[in-house]
């Protein structure tokens, strides 16, 4: 009796062309809802928050995506910020990776006398 030869496994081989985020995840991922949504947001108060501070001080990340990590979090029942950290860096459907920030960036960035004056 011959025995069956296996594929080879090489976990160290490079994709030809590296695969992105909608190759990924799914098309109908609650993902690409929360990009949507936030595409149609007016976020024009945030900015001019964030434009009026000093400007000489290190540049900020869009505002739309950290107002992404946040909602798609919470839709994930993720609340903790150091745990959205996490995430952005483990789980594929954030595939963020660039933001590579910590929970105090996510936390600073999002804070929410910003959003509205009421919340304070």
């Amino acid at each position: 009796m011959t025995t069956k030869k296996y594929r080879p496994w090489n976990r160290g081989q490079a994709y030809l062309f590296p695969p992105t985020a909608n190759d990924l995840v799914p098309k109908n991922h609650l993902v690409f809802f929360v990009r949507d949504l936030l595409c149609e947001l007016d976020l024009s108060s945030i900015e001019a928050l964030i434009q009026a501070k000093d400007p000489r001080s290190e540049r900020p990340y869009d505002p739309r995506l950290m107002l992404w990590i946040l909602l798609y979090g919470y839709c994930l029942g993720i609340y903790s910020s150091r745990r959205l950290e996490r995430a952005t860096w483990e789980d594929v459907s954030f595939l963020e990776r660039e933001l590579g920030s910590s929970g105090d960036t996510i936390l600073n960035s999002l804070e929410l006398s910003m959003v509205s004056p009421e919340l304070k």
